[in-house]
């Protein structure tokens, strides 16, 4: 939120989109909600935790529950918050399962249980505290 004050103090033209790293595990919901009140597309990069948590016990039981992936399901939650997403892969049959991720919606319980993952999970480089 820093850095987003910083900018749009000294820019003319304030920023399209915002991709950080975003996941249940990481949500980020004071950067959400700034950039939702700023007219800020929030981009999620490394929604899938690097695989990192993909076998998490609860991903697997709500996967399992509403006929999906862990990964889809993890895709799912970031749509269902509003928000873009960016994926990586190379593999054929990867790629079909993250386009497939928007063929299925998340219900409320899904949506309560996914939202009280937040653990501060980043995967790559933390921005939040640099100057």
């Amino acid at each position: 939120v820093h850095h987003l004050d910083e900018l749009l103090a000294a820019a003319r033209v304030a920023p399209m989109v915002n991709q950080v790293e975003l996941s249940p595990f990481l949500p980020q919901r004071e950067l959400a909600a700034y950039c939702a009140r700023a007219g800020i597309v929030l981009t999620a990069y490394s929604p899938l935790t690097k695989g990192h948590r993909l076998a998490h016990p609860l991903l697997v039981e709500e996967a399992t529950r509403l006929g999906c992936s862990p990964a889809q399901l993890l895709l799912r939650w970031v749509l269902a918050q509003g928000h873009a997403l960016v994926v990586k892969s190379s593999d054929p049959r990867r790629m079909r399962e993250n386009l497939a991720a928007g063929d299925g919606a998340l219900d409320a319980a899904a949506l309560a249980r996914l939202d009280a993952l937040d653990e501060g999970l980043v995967t790559g480089w933390d921005p939040r505290d640099a100057p």
